[in-house]
């Protein structure tokens, strides 16, 4: 009787083709060692158990990244580790192919996200919080004065505040300061 499921023989060849490449990216990302084996276990369960009827071993890989990207991002969600946009999306740059930048590009790059980082660390709470919920998680400046009990006012004077001190930190990274997303 064939499901048109892949075979034990595939998710084996699989797993020793990908396992290691799959758990590398998980134990950069996890907490804990322990978390990431738990994590690629999973991952190869919820492949083994799909339904998608996957059969060539060359697509399994993305496959088995996007799986392992979002059970990592749920994981550190339930632990109450809550993950700013722009860790998100760390990991899932991660997991998209990028072609190889200039040298000086890198470096500019790493120097403008450690920039970034250091922007949002020095920010009071208040604005950090301003900033990530109106501009990173894209709510209207109602929806964030309800979600802190703030005013619609305070939400301005806060963003205005986070943008213009994002702009003194990245200025130079910056093609065009506009005035930004007006809510």
């Amino acid at each position: 009787m064939n499901s048109g499921r892949p075979s034990l023989s595939f998710w084996e060849d699989a797993y020793r083709e990908h396992g290691p490449d799959v758990l590398s990216f998980l134990r950069r990302r996890a907490r804990a060692t322990a978390d990431a084996e738990d994590l690629l276990q999973e991952t190869f369960v919820r492949a083994i158990r799909s339904e998608t009827g996957l059969r060539n071993l060359g697509k399994v890989r993305s496959y088995l990244f996007t799986t392992a990207q979002n059970l990592l991002i749920n994981h550190l969600q339930r632990d109450r580790r809550v993950l700013s946009e722009i860790e998100i999306e760390a990991i899932r740059s991660e997991m998209q192919p990028e072609p190889q930048p200039a040298p000086d590009a890198s470096v500019r790059e790493q120097e403008m996200d450690a920039r970034l980082v250091a922007a949002m660390k020095s920010m009071p709470e208040a604005e950090e919080n301003a900033f990530r919920s109106a501009i990173l998680e894209r709510q209207s400046y109602e929806e964030v004065g309800r979600r802190h009990g703030w005013s619609r006012d305070q939400v301005k004077v806060y963003v205005y505040r986070a943008r213009k001190r994002m702009l003194t930190e990245l200025g130079e990274f910056v093609d065009e300061p506009g005035q930004g997303q007006k809510k």
